[in-house]
């Protein structure tokens, strides 16, 4: 946990006349982000904070207020720059006054390893027809990463939507045929076919379809531009737009799609990037 107790200068709407700095307590958990790496910002504030507004990455945080702080999660994604950012901050008081603040926040290179495949041609390049379907889905799927539903429909912690073994992990590096093909945007878990696949969190069924790639697929919504995927399945068991809480069983366990064996592909996105599940799992959200 990276803790700053922050000097904030405090600004007035309309004059822009300076006053004397006051304390507030920022909270960034992990200390420094990975790449891949999902992180929770805190910000304790006093009674006479209206709202919270915040940016980092380019993008805005989603603060939601609990108890005495306000909360968000921000992500490194797998094509993120190691480097430092700043996490821009400003609050509005009731009485009109604005603060802001800037504090860095640090980006580390991750080591990802690499695998080797050997496949026939036929897996590996597209017919003209399949690359014309791979592209429409692309475009609809991104399409749904570029909206953010601006409540939270997630509570607590994430949790792993099917017990097994891991096989393929998230930025996992892949050369097929001798040639370097994009990385392994999430995490693979072995199990056996038919078991159960739960939701991960509270949240909105977005999307269901038959991908070529990833097969039977259902992608949760859970909020600020944050979702969850199941790909590979062999039934799906809700529809889209269905509400369906945390460790509500949603589909089964099967190697449709791409797949050479029964395994659930699990992914996560947040606000359009690609982000590590077992490091969104790995975060202590139990308080809210």
């Amino acid at each position: 946990m990276k803790t700053f107790l922050i000097s904030l200068l405090i600004m007035t709407c309309l004059t822009g006349e300076l006053t004397e700095p006051e304390e507030v307590l920022l909270e960034v958990v992990p200390e420094k982000l990975e790449i891949g790496d999902v992180g929770l910002v805190k910000v304790k504030v006093t009674e006479d904070i209206e709202s919270l507004r915040g940016e980092v990455f380019g993008k805005e945080i989603h603060f939601f207020l609990e108890g005495d702080g306000y909360f968000g999660l921000i992500g490194a994604g797998l094509y993120t720059e190691p480097k430092e950012y700043f996490l821009d901050l400003e609050f509005l008081e009731r009485s009109g006054k604005i603060r802001r603040f800037r504090e860095k926040i640090l980006v580390v290179e991750k080591f990802f390893e690499t695998e080797r495949l050997y496949l026939p041609k036929e897996m590996v390049t597209l017919s003209k027809r399949n690359l014309k379907r791979v592209r429409e889905e692309n475009g609809i799927l991104n399409k749904i990463w570029e909206t953010e539903t601006k409540e939270r429909l997630w509570k607590g912690n994430f949790i792993l939507p099917v017990e097994g073994e891991f096989g393929s992990r998230f930025g996992l590096r892949r050369i097929i045929n001798g040639k370097r093909r994009s990385p392994h945007t999430g995490v693979d878990i072995k199990a056996k076919e038919g078991s159960s696949v739960l939701a991960s969190n509270s949240g909105r069924v977005i999307f269901i379809d038959n991908l070529f790639f990833s097969g039977n697929s259902i992608i949760l919504d859970h909020g600020f531009g944050l979702y969850t995927m199941y790909f590979h399945l062999s039934d799906i068991l809700v529809k889209e737009g269905d509400i369906v809480s945390k460790g509500e069983v949603i589909g089964r366990v099967g190697q449709t799609g791409r797949a050479s064996g029964p395994h659930l592909h699990f992914g996560v996105r947040l606000q359009g990037k690609r982000v590590d599940p077992l490091s969104l799992l790995s975060l202590s959200l139990t308080e809210f």
